[in-house]
């Protein structure tokens, strides 16, 4: 991925390209990441407390980012992260909510 703070325009090229978001929303992103993973923890009792884990650096090369340490912190904190979920009386935001935070 490439660097926005060297080539915003190359790096709002690839995230529109690969990720389906638009300038302006890109724009507007806190963090520009230029590596992602994503786990889809699933609670085998309740869909509603399904987990989506994502971790994201803007440093491409750091060692975090590793497949089999992502894989092992994931499965560590697995069963933690879905009681986590249970134990919590979430109030679900509106489907703006994102955008009113600037996410």
């Amino acid at each position: 991925m490439p660097n926005y703070n060297t080539n915003p325009q190359k790096y709002k090229k690839v995230i529109k390209e690969k990720y389906k978001m638009d300038e302006g929303l890109v724009e507007h992103l806190n963090m520009k990441s230029r590596i992602y993973g994503a786990y889809v923890l699933r609670d085998e009792d309740d869909v509603s407390n399904d987990i989506i884990l994502v971790f994201e650096s803007i440093q491409p090369k750091t060692p975090i980012m590793n497949k089999d340490i992502l894989d092992d912190i994931v499965e560590l904190y697995k069963k933690d992260l879905l009681l986590l979920i249970k134990d919590i009386d979430i109030q679900k935001p509106a489907l703006n909510y994102a955008e009113e935070r600037g996410y």
